[in-house]
Order: structure tokens, then sequence, then C-alpha cells
């Protein structure tokens, strides 16, 4: 397995950090891998064009790191599962030129959150009741999907915090309907810890996760407040690791954090070594 990290794990990162700056950054940590986040705005944006994509993937290579995956959040403000209409087909189209980002930049697999009932951290938002988000957030990625599959590269669903799909078996009944080999699962270690058991998700989804993030949790208190340092929660690491190997997993473990001191990042970047060795 690849050992990769976020941008946001790095000060400026959610904001817009510049790439090459990340990069080496995550080299000197001790990271083999990186992924990359698209903006708003500033560096990496929807506005990137082919030619200042392929600088980065350039910068990358000199560097000597991988870009690993591309992280879209853009879909809490953006959402696939958005009665609207007009604002889910920009929702589609924003996705779809994200996609065509993550094929410039030279990886094959681009995280998405796929819409939402309701966003925990933000209390105005509208609650979409979850029969309809459901039956939205499926057409918008079958949508995607066709898009996607011309693009070769993976639009990964994660299961976030988003008031649905916190089921893995209903997480796999969403894919097999959407029914597009280019849309799978980005497993994420800790966000379903206060729902279930991890290694359970990679057992069900088995081939359909094309990217893991790394984090941990404590599901004492729980909450938001409950992500913490990884081997400092209550994921079972060992079990995890038992699983993605019965399911063959040789691709990027991403480090998800946000914000973090070099300190900080580099001692997760060591206990990630631990890790992958139990």
């Amino acid at each position: 397995m690849i050992k990769s990290i976020s941008i946001w794990a790095f000060p400026g990162g959610i904001e817009g950090l510049e790439p090459a700056e990340a990069m080496e950054k995550a080299k000197k940590l001790g990271f083999d891998a990186i992924e990359l986040a698209i903006n708003e705005r500033q560096h990496l944006s929807p506005a990137s064009n082919e030619a200042y994509c392929r600088r980065v993937k350039e910068a990358a290579k000199a560097i000597g790191v991988r870009i690993a995956s591309v992280a879209c959040g853009l879909g809490w403000s953006n959402s696939l599962s958005d009665p609207n209409a007009r604002k889910r087909k920009a929702a589609v189209k924003l996705h779809a030129k994200c996609l065509e980002i993550t094929r410039w930049l030279g990886t094959d697999a681009m995280l998405v959150v796929p819409g939402y009932v309701h966003i925990p951290w933000e209390p105005k938002a509208p609650v979409v009741p979850y029969d309809l988000a459901y039956r939205l957030v499926k057409q918008s990625l079958r949508e995607l999907g066709s898009i996607a599959e011309k693009l070769h590269v993976h639009a990964c669903c994660e299961m976030v915090w988003n008031g649905m799909l916190y089921s893995p078996l209903e997480f796999q009944r969403l894919l097999t309907e959407v029914g597009s080999r280019y849309v799978n699962f980005y497993f994420d270690t800790a966000n379903m810890m206060a729902f279930g058991y991890p290694e359970q998700w990679v057992s069900i989804l088995g081939k359909r996760i094309k990217r893991v993030h790394f984090k941990d949790y404590q599901r004492d208190p729980g909450g938001l407040a409950s992500f913490c340092d990884l081997l400092k929660g209550d994921v079972n690491y060992p079990a995890v690791m038992k699983a993605l190997r019965a399911i063959k997993y040789t691709g990027a473990v991403t480090l998800e954090t946000f914000n973090r001191a070099d300190a900080d990042l580099r001692k997760e970047s060591r206990t990630i070594d631990k890790i992958l060795k139990m």
C-alpha cells in the first residue's frame, strides 16, 4: 500500500495551499503520495486548465511524490441531491469538470460527497427528505458515471455524516443501482465508527473500494470532536488491515486530518508505518 497525506493536513490546505508547496512538505515528512483538493478558487479550482494541471503533475514528478487522488469537497455547497433541478444540474456539471481536472493531474480517483439529507455542522442548511435525497443522488451519480467512464476516473463516494447511507448494505445497493464501474467507494476508517464497524464495510464493499482514508475516532464521548490521532481511538486497525488485505487492496492509504503542525504529521507518518505492518 502507498502512504499518502491529504493537502488538508497542512496549514492553509483547506483554503487552497499551493500544490507544489504541499507536495514538498509531504515528501519531507515521509509520505510517498498526496491527495490534492479542488477549492472554490485559488490554485487548484474548477477554473484550472489543463496546462496548469500539467505543471502540477510535473512538479509532483520532480519532487518525487505521487498524486494519489483528488478530493472534491464542493459537494456540500453544490449538492448532488439538491431538490432544485437547476442547482442539481449545475452540481453534476461542476463535478464533471472536477473529474476532468483529476484526469489532467494524472490520477484516476476523485472523492465525491454523495449529496445529503442534512449537514450536522450547518444547522441552517435545508433538510432534504431521505427518500428524495436517495433518488436524486442516484440520478446524479448515473449522469456523473457516464462522464467518469469516458475519462477513466473513478468517482469515489465516501460515507460522510450527511444523514444518509450510514449502512454498508445500503451503500452497496446505491452503487449497484447506479450501475457504473466508475462510480465506486472511498473508504474512510473512522467515519462510520459512530454507526458501525469499518472492517465490516471493507468486507461488504470489497472491490468497490478504490481509495482509503486513515483516521481514528473515539466512540466515547462521540460527536464531531471525537476524531483523533491514529491509534488513539477505537478503530480496530488490525481487523481493518486484515480486511483490506483480504480484498487485495494495494492502493493509497491517505492520512486525512486538518491544519496540523509538522511535528504532529511526522508522528502520524510513523504511526501509519506501524499500521501497515499490522
